[in-house]
């Protein structure tokens, strides 16, 4: 009986398939990281505007709480209750 394929054969195959499916492992690889590094500048891109954002929070947050009336009916008017002042006198 004639074997249908000899073992260096089966093995250089078997190397082809590992060497195909590494390189297609390697692109996909390069392409995810292309896409996280886009996101990722996105993201460094945007702090600023989002310590902006925290700063106008902050300022909001401390006018209302010192008593600045249209602050407060205003963060009132948008469904932010903050606790009663004269009730801490």
């Amino acid at each position: 009986m004639q074997k249908i394929l000899s073992a260096p054969l089966a093995l250089s195959i078997l190397a082809l398939i590992l060497l195909v499916t590494n390189v297609s492992l390697v692109v996909a690889n390069r392409s995810t990281q292309r896409s996280l590094a886009k996101r990722q500048e996105t993201v460094m891109q945007n702090q600023p505007v989002l310590q902006l954002g925290q700063a106008m929070v902050r300022m909001i947050a401390d006018a209302a709480v010192k008593g600045d009336t249209q602050m407060r009916s205003l963060l009132t008017s948008e469904g932010i209750n903050l606790p009663d002042q004269t009730a801490k006198k």
